[in-house]
């Protein structure tokens, strides 16, 4: 068996991903939807501003978790301790 050339390789690539519109891609007859797609023909500048943004909008989303864990855990911690403040009260 020997490696693919250029032209096989693209074409191969060509079956597994298709470009079906702006915003959704056709992988192994799966269709995803994303935000945007960019195609082939993107410059390497766009191509790297859009995963940027991908990374950064990941990153968020990572934060607004901790945030949101870390409000739930304050919060329970308070409320223990101000039941254990009104056990020691009412004792």
């Amino acid at each position: 068996m020997r490696p693919l050339n250029t032209k096989e390789e693209a074409e191969e690539a060509t079956n597994v991903v298709q470009k079906l519109s702006s915003n959704s891609l056709l992988i192994s007859e799966q269709q995803f939807t994303f935000d945007a797609v960019i195609g082939e023909d993107a410059s390497q500048v766009l191509k790297h501003f859009t995963l940027s943004l991908s990374f950064a909008h990941s990153h968020l989303l990572f934060l607004q978790f901790l945030y949101t864990q870390t409000l739930q855990f304050l919060y329970t911690q308070s409320l223990q301790f101000l039941y254990k403040q009104s056990l020691q009260f009412l004792l």
